[in-house]
């Protein structure tokens, strides 16, 4: 096939070649481009949970506790927390799940 030249426009070269750190540049780039996620939703979610461990803590579920009262109002007297270790908290406010931090041991 017989290419048609084009007086004033440049023609491309085949035989002229881009550099070699450009030719592997656009490789390595079209490769991680056409490359499947597998990693990105694992990411995403370590990345989440390292930011609510250092922003809140780490959560603690309330096990056993204490009140007076009825069961529908209850006034609580002492709770127990089990997580990473047990620790119990005094007083009428008693979260099922309290979010500490390490240092507040």
């Amino acid at each position: 096939m017989a290419k048609v030249l084009v007086p004033g426009k440049p023609q491309h070269d085949p035989h002229k070649s881009k550099p070699v750190w450009l030719r592997v540049l656009t490789k390595l780039v079209l490769d991680v481009a056409a490359r499947p996620r597998v990693l990105g939703p694992r990411i995403l979610i370590v990345g989440m949970l390292s930011t609510v461990y250092v922003m809140l803590g780490l959560p603690y579920f309330r096990f056993e506790y204490t009140y007076y009262g009825s069961a529908d109002d209850p006034s609580f007297v002492s709770c127990d927390y089990v997580g990473i270790y047990k620790f119990q908290k005094q007083g009428p406010e008693c979260p099922i799940v309290v979010f500490r931090k390490w240092s507040e041991k």
